[in-house]
């Protein structure tokens, strides 16, 4: 996943993946790498993610809202995702788990 705020961005690897949410745990991008959001990583914030798993040949994009945030992980929430992005969402988490 690729998280942003409005002057930096972020690699995480998601922890926990659900239809509603994730646990992210964050792996910095290399500099001058950027990515666009107007909002910073505080609790309640919204951010942009970019979800890309391994077989997805495209990212899914999410608004999420940032609900708690410690040292190097934070927990979001999925703002209003449309049911497209939910539909594919649900497959990668059906897949991820089919493979653990």
């Amino acid at each position: 996943m690729v998280f942003a705020d409005g002057q930096d961005a972020a690699k995480g690897v998601a922890i926990d993946l659900s239809l509603r949410g994730a646990r992210l745990s964050a792996v910095p991008l290399e500099p001058g790498v950027r990515v666009w959001n107007p909002a910073p990583l505080d609790p309640e914030a919204q951010i942009w993610l970019s979800v890309e798993c391994p077989g997805v040949p495209l990212p899914i994009s999410l608004r999420a809202r940032i609900v708690w945030r410690r040292d190097d992980a934070m927990g979001v929430a999925f703002v209003s995702p449309p049911e497209h992005t939910i539909h594919r969402l649900a497959q990668v988490i059906a897949d991820l788990s089919g493979a653990a």
